[in-house]
């Protein structure tokens, strides 16, 4: 199992994965900001993160930006948006995005699966 990073400005919604996460066997804590998620990565990085793209101050997308070229990191990330848009989700991959996943048409079990394939390295 993985150490999972969310980040969502929607306190309810991160703490909600949270306990989903956990409850899958995976450790799993939250931020609700950009800085906050940069902040976390800096001190100790984590093996998946899931990012959502609409937030204040520091969009999902500056986010992923700044862990692909400012930081270096290769870890999975997955935005986690209620954007269904192609157009975005081209943006994202383009940004260095692993997956995307819209909240509205996640199932349990779909979303377990691709979990397990990002942790491992297959996808």
């Amino acid at each position: 199992m993985g150490r999972i990073l969310v980040v969502d400005d929607e306190a309810d919604v991160c703490q909600l994965m949270v306990k989903l996460l956990k409850r899958l066997g995976h450790e799993a804590y939250c931020a609700t900001s950009g800085a906050e998620a940069l902040s976390r990565v800096k001190g100790a990085l984590p093996d998946l993160i899931l990012l959502d793209v609409m937030m204040p101050e520091m969009s999902g997308f500056e986010v992923l930006s700044h862990l692909r070229v400012s930081q270096g990191v290769s870890v999975p990330v997955i935005i986690f948006t209620a954007l269904s848009d192609p157009t975005i989700r081209k943006q994202a991959m383009d940004l260095g995005a692993n997956d995307y996943w819209v909240k509205a048409s996640m199932d349990l079990h779909d979303m377990t699966r691709r979990l397990n394939e990002h942790l491992s390295g297959a996808g």
